[in-house]
């Protein structure tokens, strides 16, 4: 009996042990790597890539919110051309309601009374010409109303349509806006703690990045006055939407240039690119605007040699670029003379 015991009690310890084995390799975790850190170069990666989608978002935003300006500016044409129509039918609607009140008084100047109320053959056919003249300027009032009105609201229909469809977009826009500002900033933060780390590890120099133009070339007349204030804004901080004076983004920045030789353009640099004559590379002046990516939504003020002065992205300030790196010639996409 005993020794039946002690065998049971050897099975179940070897149960419990089975179990508890079985258990610890379920619980412990595996001793695989964690997942790295990403290195600074990968950092500054996204950071490239997140600042070139938000500055594209931003002028998308700059394109829509122009287009969105010119809709409603000609809405409020199109309303004041309108206010002569509303006044004939004013006007009209007065006339009527004058006639009405008089046959409510004299009695309805119906075919019928005309005829019961004439003394002589000529009365009556007087009073039948004057109902038959009434009759025509109401059908011809009438038709001219309608006439004007067609194309009128015909074109007003148009223009609350594109409204509607430009503040939507808008909307869009914005809204990706802020989702790419939340990304940026998260890798900013990122950035800054390797950048920090990377500091103290080592002693790498400086980046020229940002500097003073190298150019000394001819620059005179208008051209030379909008070279001289984009050299004036290096170092100014990129905020999207402004034109100055103390921030910029791309297309504001070439906007407040340009605006010092007295040409006004649109606050996007698509329709920047529109507006002005197309130049080559080779026939390129300082002062012509250089556009970027296949949508050009990145522009920059040429200053002659191979660089350009520019607004890049959230975090960058205005600076200098080398635009002969295999980079900037890569999303080259046209110039521009204002």
């Amino acid at each position: 009996m005993e020794s039946t015991r002690l065998s049971a009690r050897r099975g179940l310890a070897a149960v419990s042990l089975s179990i508890a084995g079985a258990v610890a390799l379920v619980v412990i975790p595996s001793a695989g790597p964690a997942n790295a850190e990403p290195s600074l170069a990968e950092s500054q990666r996204n950071l490239a890539n997140i600042g070139v989608k938000l500055d594209a978002i931003n002028e998308q935003f700059n394109t829509a919110n122009a287009k969105l300006a010119a809709s409603k500016a000609r809405q409020s044409k199109l309303l004041a051309d309108l206010k002569p129509f509303q006044a004939k039918a004013d006007e009209y609607q007065r006339r009527v309601s004058a006639l009405g009140a008089e046959s409510y008084r004299q009695g309805r100047p119906s075919m019928l009374t005309a005829l019961l109320g004439g003394t002589s053959p000529d009365q009556v056919v007087g009073q039948l010409s004057m109902l038959d003249q009434v009759s025509a300027d109401k059908a011809s009032a009438i038709k001219a109303l309608k006439d004007a009105e067609k194309p009128v609201a015909a074109t007003k229909k148009k223009l609350d349509d594109e409204i509607k469809v430009e503040a939507a977009q808008q909307k869009e826009k914005a809204d990706s806006k802020k989702e790419l500002e939340a990304e940026l900033k998260k890798w900013q933060g990122i950035n800054a703690g390797l950048k920090g780390r990377a500091s103290r590890a080592s002693t790498s120099t400086k980046s020229s990045s940002g500097g003073v133009p190298t150019y000394n070339g001819p620059v005179s007349g208008s051209a030379g006055a909008v070279v001289s204030f984009a050299k004036a804004q290096l170092g100014k901080p990129y905020v999207f939407g402004a034109a100055g004076p103390n921030s910029f983004d791309c297309s504001g920045l070439t906007l407040a240039a340009w605006a010092r030789a007295g040409v006004s353009m649109s606050h996007s640099a698509h329709l920047q690119y529109s507006a002005f004559p197309h130049v080559s590379r080779a026939n390129a002046l300082p002062g012509d605007l250089m556009f970027f990516y296949g949508d050009r939504h990145h522009v920059g003020i040429f200053i002659g040699g191979n660089e350009m002065i520019h607004a890049p992205t959230q975090g960058e300030p205005v600076q200098v670029a080398d635009i002969s790196t295999s980079y900037w010639m890569g999303i080259a996409n046209g110039i521009a003379r204002p």
